[in-house]
């Protein structure tokens, strides 16, 4: 596939320079030398290609009068390869660089055809590209010029054209100064491609201009161009040669001169046209034309430091649009012209010598310098000695930009402002006493750098400099405007703080503002060397992450960013420092957790005894994760009726190195967990504690460990204060007290947006999250497109009461049947537990409340917290009808928003109506269920990236089928699956028999629950038996 692309180039150099212009874009050709760009085709195959793809246009005799010229376009680019224009072109590798798109700058050959035949060729140009796909066909923004062409053919047909002189040249311009053709030119200089802007000669630079020219500028010079050329051949048409070549006078000479084409050299060979002549046609002329208003233009003073050692400063001047500073006038260029109009960047500049004069005259009542330069003739400037400069700077300059005059001073026209780095290191003090070097206490170094621009000063230096008291100085080479107010509020900082030794956590509330919030701002980056540099900048800290070697007492591989998470957690935790492996749901937190500690042990750390706090749906599941993938820990689950105390839970702790408990039970426990001192405690699904009133909040707070971590994939759902809550955990005392921090942070940055106080907040926090997405450039490639999970949970009390008694009754039942009656009684027996499994209300069928009486619930809104702080969309499959009217009322009273549910009694319009909705609305509802029948086949539902499988169909191509719903072409997301089981039941027995005959199982329970009843009375039993571990007791009572 090739793209043809074309573009107007403006040339701010070299104005025969400008002119329309075609080039091809093909595949991706990686032998191209710098600075070339890989895709353009050159000249020959440009030649060739349109000799052949559009020949009805590209002629011999039109391509032999063409030029091939090099251009350099600038484009976006990703690692030195640019972006294709369209996705046909794109490759493997367009998309292994995904990445940060910058604008770089390539060259390539491009095609002028002769301004006579640009109009002609664009106009029929789509009828000449060949109609198969794949073949050659016209980019964006050769579209684009098109209708440009289309428009500038409705001027000429109108006649909205008419001559004038244009820098001693006759020129034909389009009248555009009708309410509609005004509209018409906004309408389409702001839908110009970013690329017609963007296109100049190679090496070519304005200097005081912008980098590109301005859409609305760049559009006018092409239509000017368009119908100049393709008025003089429509002339050449209709009017005799005779009557073209008309008298002597300069009249008939000029009208004449109108219909030579443009790309003849009889053309160019244009006469010096007598000044009477000129001013008539141009004053004529110039109402059509749409004349820059005089009022729109004002004054603009450029002061330039000194060229050299002794000369003198300069004031320059210029005129400017008010409303586009960038179309800008210098005062030299106004005084060369000998015209009464100025014509600039498609526009006309009507007497701007007065405008000048008129301006410089208003100045001069405000600056001598400017009135002393009214005394030449055509002033442009005035020179400046040092105090005139500093007087220009601290009265003059203020007055004037009062009065409206753009005053732009050195640096780029702004002042600059001091700011500050710090530099710390790990302390060398010795003064008779051990150096701390352990946790937020660690005794550390810090001097101060000051940052005047781009040069930076020792504390000292910049005290010599602000001694001065003058605003402009020289530094190091550099002329520079320093902000008054904040050198008097460095020198105050530096004064109240001067370097020396502090603590790590002095430090860090230092460079985030918690010590002064009024010097925050003066703080602009904090720097560290040795191990604190890791520490402080993350990117320093990749390359100390590599070096990391997994344990290796570790059953499993870990992904590449996990050993990164690893890394991290041992680099804190190693130096007492508390850290939050904030990931997302399903990067596992879990096994880099468990990693972290095999990682101490295996390096000759203290890691034990060790507590984890967890929710109590999840308690067993990380007992049977240790047991996966770390086998040599040691781990008790301390929950339940039967958990230990007194010597018995001395003798425990003994025995293990990891303890997992309960949130509930941390508060319950608290006497008995707060008399050990923990050497790692870390919190699992750490917003539970983002309430720091509530008793289970308090209750882990008040445990001594000396090594902390929290476990999240939401540390902030709502508020900051939940964010503060998770670090005074892991670091007490770093943000300071409650109403501090919210008057400092929360205030500001969640009513103001406050991007100053975020960066403050960020610069303490950072190097204590870790936050990883699952779309992160860097996680993404280390995952699976699909990611299947089984999320293990018990019963409530309620429940397996419930599920004994119905075991009991239904099995006597089917003891005694025989045929066709015995299995339906064990069909019976199968819905009626996994009723209950789900939930008592769906067993009992008697609409009482939901909240607390299944885990399985619970754990299901739990992580749908998770999914719905990032604005994930789910979807939520069961095969109870019933059971997703109880979901849709839980989440709904959970969440308070919008819950689609799908199941076989909604009509065919509405279920299509759910689907659009769900696929297409900009914000559509994050919740979704279906029932297993009605939804699990048969639709496109790509827009989610978590599927849910509340309760189990024991046929796994079942189950398959409803995830492909949103596993399927189309997916741009990793998507992860979450498979509910409980634990002890007969959900998890049929899951294991699935797991270890997986290939048999899919032609084996191919009939999805038959199967089971073909079962003996004997296996039957053992497969419905509740087990000890299968309850969950949210409040671990005896």
């Amino acid at each position: 596939m090739i793209v043809l692309h074309g573009g107007y180039l403006l040339s701010l150099s070299d104005a025969a320079s400008s002119g329309f212009h075609l080039w091809a874009e093909g595949a991706f050709d990686a032998t191209a030398p710098r600075p070339l760009h890989p895709r353009a085709l050159p000249g020959p195959a440009l030649d060739a290609l349109l000799r052949s793809g559009a020949g009805s246009l590209f002629g011999a005799s039109l391509l032999a009068r063409s030029r091939v010229r090099r251009v350099a376009l600038a484009v976006p680019a990703g690692r030195n390869r640019p972006v294709p224009s369209v996705a046909a072109l794109r490759d493997g590798d367009d998309y292994a660089t995904a990445g940060a798109i910058s604008l770089r700058t390539f060259e390539l050959d491009a095609l002028f055809p002769p301004p006579s035949r640009v109009l002609d060729l664009l106009v029929h140009l789509p009828e000449a590209l060949p109609a198969e796909p794949g073949g050659l066909s016209a980019g964006d923004d050769l579209e684009y010029w098109i209708e440009v062409a289309r428009w500038a053919f409705d001027l000429l047909l109108r006649r909205r054209v008419l001559p004038t002189i244009d820098e001693g040249r006759g020129r034909w311009h389009p009248v555009l100064f009708d309410p509609s053709e005004k509209e018409r030119l906004a309408a389409f200089a702001s839908a110009m491609p970013p690329a017609g802007r963007t296109v100049a000669l190679p090496g070519e630079a304005a200097p005081g201009e912008p980098l590109f020219p301005p859409a609305e500028a760049v559009l006018r010079a092409a239509l000017d161009d368009l119908v100049d050329a393709a008025a003089r051949e429509l002339i050449r048409d209709v009017v005799p040669a005779e009557r073209r070549r008309g008298g002597a006078s300069p009249e008939t000479q000029f009208l004449a001169a109108l219909t030579l084409p443009r790309d003849s050299r009889e053309g160019d060979a244009e006469p010096r046209w007598p000044a009477p002549l000129v001013e008539r046609i141009t004053s004529w002329s110039l109402t059509l034309l749409e004349p820059h208003p005089e009022g729109d233009l004002r004054l603009g003073l450029t002061l330039a430091p000194p060229a050299a050692e002794g000369a003198p400063w300069r004031l320059a001047f210029h005129l400017e649009d008010v409303e586009d500073p960038t179309l800008r006038l210098p005062a030299a260029e106004i005084w060369g012209s000998a015209e009464p109009a100025l014509k600039r960047f498609g526009r006309r500049f009507q007497n701007p010598q007065e405008v000048l004069l008129a301006r410089l005259g208003t100045a001069a009542a405000l600056s001598p310098p400017v009135a002393r330069s009214l005394d030449e003739r055509h002033p442009d400037g005035a020179d400046l000695s040092l105090p005139e400069a500093h007087r220009f700077l601290t009265a003059e300059a203020k007055s004037l930009a009062d009065a409206g005059v753009k005053v732009l001073l050195p640096g780029q026209g702004r002042a600059v402002r001091p700011t500050v780095r710090l530099t710390v290191r790990e302390s060398s003090w010795k003064a008779g006493s051990a150096v701390t070097r352990f946790g937020l206490s660690t005794l550390v170094d810090f001097d101060w750098r000051i940052a005047v621009g781009d040069v930076l000063l020792a504390p000292e230096e910049f005290e010599e400099l602000a001694e001065r008291k003058v605003p402009l100085v020289k530094v190091r080479g550099e002329w520079v405007v320093l902000d008054a107010e904040s050198v008097q509020r460095t020198l105050q900082l530096l004064d109240r703080r001067p370097g020396g030794h502090t603590t790590l956590a002095d430090l860090l509330r230092l460079s985030g503002g918690l010590d002064a919030p009024e010097e925050a701002d003066l703080i602009e980056s904090v720097e560290g060397e040795g191990w604190l540099a890791d520490f402080l900048d993350p990117y320093a800290a990749r390359e100390a992450v590599a070096r990391f070697a997994p344990p290796a007492s570790l059953a499993g591989t870990l992904r590449p960013y996990q050993v990164r998470g690893v890394a991290w957690l041992r680099f804190l935790s190693s130096r007492g420092l508390g850290s939050c492996l904030a990931d997302d749901m399903g990067l596992g937190k879990t096994v880099q957790f468990l990693a972290t500690l095999l990682s101490a042990r295996e390096a000759g750390e203290p890691f034990r005894p060790s507590l984890l706090v967890c929710p109590t749906s999840v308690a067993e599941n990380w007992r049977r994760e240790a047991e996966r993938f770390a086998p040599g820990l040691r781990v008790a689950v301390h929950h339940g009726p039967d958990r230990v105390s007194g010597e018995a839970f001395a003798e425990l702790l003994s025995a293990v190195d990891l303890l997992v408990t309960t949130y509930p039970l941390a508060h319950r426990d608290r006497a008995l967990l707060s008399r050990v001192t923990w050497e790692y405690l870390a919190l699992d699904e750490a917003q539970n504690v983002k309430n720091p009133a509530t008793a289970q909040s308090r209750a882990v707070r008040s445990f001594t460990a000396r090594r902390r971590a929290a476990l999240t994939g939401t540390p902030m759902e709502n508020r900051l204060s939940e964010l503060k809550a998770i670090l005074d955990f892991l670091n007490p005392g770093l943000l300071g007290s409650e109403e501090r921090f919210r008057k400092e942070f929360s205030v500001p940055i969640e009513r103001h947006r406050d991007a100053l106080a975020a960066e403050r907040l960020r610069r303490v926090t950072a190097p204590f999250l870790l936050r990883r997405l699952k779309t992160d450039p860097s996680i993404e490639p280390d995952l699976p497109e699909k990611i299947e999970t089984k999320e293990m949970v018990g019963l409530s009390r309620e429940q397996a009461s419930l599920y004994r008694a119905t075991t009991r009754s239904l099995l006597e039942g089917i003891g005694r049947a025989k045929g066709p009656g015995r299995r339906a009684k064990v069909l019976v027996l199968l819905l009626r537990l996994k009723q209950i499994c789900n939930h008592p209300t769906l067993f009992l069928a008697d609409g009482s409340r939901l909240d607390g009486r299944s885990a399985k619930l619970t754990r299901l809104l739990e992580m749908l917290e998770e999914t719905s702080a990032e604005r994930r969309p789910s979807l939520l499959f069961t095969q109870f009808a019933e059971m997703g009217h109880l979901l849709v009322g839980a989440i709904r009273e959970r969440f308070g928003s919008e819950v689609l549910f799908l199941h076989g009694g909604v009509p065919r319009k509405a279920r299509d109506e759910m689907v659009r909705r769900f696929q297409e609305d900009e914000d559509p509802p994050l919740f979704f269920v279906l029932s297993l029948k009605a939804g699990g086949s048969g639709l496109n539902l790509t827009r989610a990236s978590h599927v849910f499988h509340f309760d189990r169909w024991w046929n796994p191509a079942v189950e398959d089928q409803a995830t492909d719903r949103v596993f399927r072409i189309g997916q741009t997301r990793h998507v992860q699956v979450h498979k509910f089981v409980c634990r002890g039941t007969l959900e998890e027995r049929i899951d294991q028999m699935i797991d270890e005959k997986k290939d048999l199982a899919r032609s084996i329970v191919g009939a999805g629950e038959s199967w089971i009843a073909g079962l003996s009375d004997r296996e039957l039993q053992d497969l419905v038996t509740l087990s000890r571990d299968a309850v969950d007791d949210p409040e671990g009572r005896r």
